[in-house]
């Protein structure tokens, strides 16, 4: 008798969860995806020092490898005094170029930041109509999810809401 009782219990739960819509959504990629942050990131990266860096590095990286060349060439006749300055102008330019790298993913967190923080109000409000309109009970951050169909994936849906709301700003 109890076992029936039981067995009738989980059917019965069952169908309960079957109503509820579960979905996942990653709000990043969604924020990140739309044409209006990808509008703002070429704006900001025009405004910003990045072609500045980047043309500054790629220079120094030139130098660096015509420097290689020219160790691979005349190593063998240089003295122990063009050694050491070789040396010591690779270990300059190695410095110059690794401080560029760090500058230049400075201006891109300071970038993201940046969209973020502008797209996010958005980004959340289309959140929470969407969930309303797609009567979702429960919904997951996609990163935490080991696995989940493409009819539970709500973020396609989302950078559409975020698109068609910010893009009449």
């Amino acid at each position: 008798m109890k076992s029936v009782i039981f067995a009738l219990a989980a059917v019965f739960s069952m169908g309960a969860m079957a109503q509820e819509k579960v979905a996942v959504c990653d709000i990043m990629q969604a924020i990140f995806a739309s044409d209006p942050a990808q509008a703002r990131a070429k704006d900001l990266e025009a405004s910003s020092n990045l072609t500045t860096l980047q043309a500054e590095g790629e220079s120094k990286v030139a130098k660096f490898k015509k420097l290689q060349e020219d160790k691979e060439k005349n190593q063998l006749s240089w003295d122990d005094q063009k050694k050491k300055s070789y040396t010591t102008e690779v270990e300059y330019l190695r410095a110059d170029i690794e401080l560029i790298q760090q500058k230049m993913k400075n201006e891109q967190q300071s970038i993201q930041q940046q969209i973020g923080a502008e797209l996010q109000p958005v980004a959340l409000a289309e959140l929470d109509a969407l969930i309303k309109e797609e009567k979702i009970d429960l919904l997951l951050r996609k990163e935490a999810v080991l696995w989940s169909g493409p009819a539970t994936d709500v973020t396609n849906k989302l950078i559409d809401r975020i698109n068609k709301t910010a893009g009449k700003k």
